[in-house]
C-alpha cells in the first residue's frame, strides 16, 4: 500500500474519536495502544483526544523484503513533549498531516 510521506518535524493530527487509542507508557518506553479488544499492555495509559497535535520525530526500519516492511516511528506528543513509538498502518489509519 502507497502512502503519503511524511517528514521530520511535520505536524500531524489524531483523526478518531477521542479515547479510540492510548498512549501506554511502560518501562521499556511509551507505545501507540488502538483500543482493540485483546489488545493490552500493561502501563499508565494516556488517552487521546480527536483534533490533538503531534510532530512526526524520527523512525527505524526494523524489516524490509519484497512484500512487506515494518517501521517503528517516534511521534512527540505536542501538549507534553513526551515521545512514542507507532507502526506505519496505524499512523496512516489514526493520524492525518495538517
Amino acid at each position: 500500500m502507497k502512502y503519503k510521506s511524511v517528514k521530520s518535524s511535520d505536524i500531524l493530527i489524531f483523526r478518531r474519536n477521542s479515547g479510540s487509542a492510548s498512549i501506554v507508557k511502560y518501562e521499556q518506553g511509551s507505545f501507540f495502544l488502538p483500543n482493540k479488544k485483546g489488545m493490552d499492555i500493561k502501563g499508565e495509559k494516556l488517552p487521546i483526544s480527536k483534533g490533538e497535535r503531534f510532530i512526526y520525530y524520527d523512525y527505524k526500519l526494523l524489516e524490509c523484503n519484497k512484500n512487506s516492511r515494518v517501521l517503528n516511528i517516534k511521534l512527540i506528543r505536542e501538549s507534553n513533549n513526551s515521545v512514542f513509538i507507532v507502526n506505519e498502518d496505524d499512523l496512516h489509519f489514526y493520524f492525518g498531516a495538517l
